[in-house]
């Protein structure tokens, strides 16, 4: 007994049906996948900038007030107190010649060295001999507009004000 022309359609159909199924499902779960991906690397992202962004606050903050304090302190001090003021654990950072990393600790009062993490490796280096700078990990650029104000972001939603501080 054979299977009639109108049976074999039908299988034919449901097998597509079931395929064209599978495919949606596998799509959904692929697009799901890479939403979340997306979402947390924009969170993280914006995290680490609002991180940068209060630093930089921190740091005007500090470069107003302390050569008013430290009267005929040495200039390297300075420089030193400075950069323990910007170069935390967990700042993006962009180091000449190294490209964009992570720090992942910041050294002692003596030495001021500071331990970054590149893709090749991590680092040490002292910021007074490389030259180092915050970096939103989103590639926007930073701005100060004037004295008393706070730090911006050039990415949108990357702004102190914006995270409630």
């Amino acid at each position: 007994m054979s299977d009639s022309p109108t049976r074999r359609a039908r299988r034919w159909i449901d097998a597509t049906l079931i395929a064209c199924a599978l495919l949606v499902t596998l799509l959904l779960i692929g697009f799901e996948f890479l939403h979340v991906r997306v979402v947390d690397e924009l969170q993280g992202d914006e995290a680490g900038c609002l991180n940068n962004l209060r630093v930089l606050s921190q740091a005007l903050e500090f470069g107003r007030l302390a050569p008013a304090a430290a009267g005929d302190a040495n200039a390297s001090g300075l420089d030193r107190a400075m950069a323990r003021v910007l170069f935390k654990q967990g700042n993006v950072v962009e180091a000449d010649g190294l490209g964009r990393g992570t720090v992942t600790s910041a050294g002692s009062e003596s030495n001021g060295t500071l331990k970054v993490r590149f893709a090749k490796g991590e680092q040490e280096l002292d910021p007074l001999v490389v030259k180092l700078r915050l970096t939103c990990p989103a590639g926007g650029q930073y701005s100060i507009s004037g004295v008393g104000r706070e730090p911006r972001c050039s990415v949108a939603n990357h702004s102190l004000t914006n995270a409630g501080n």
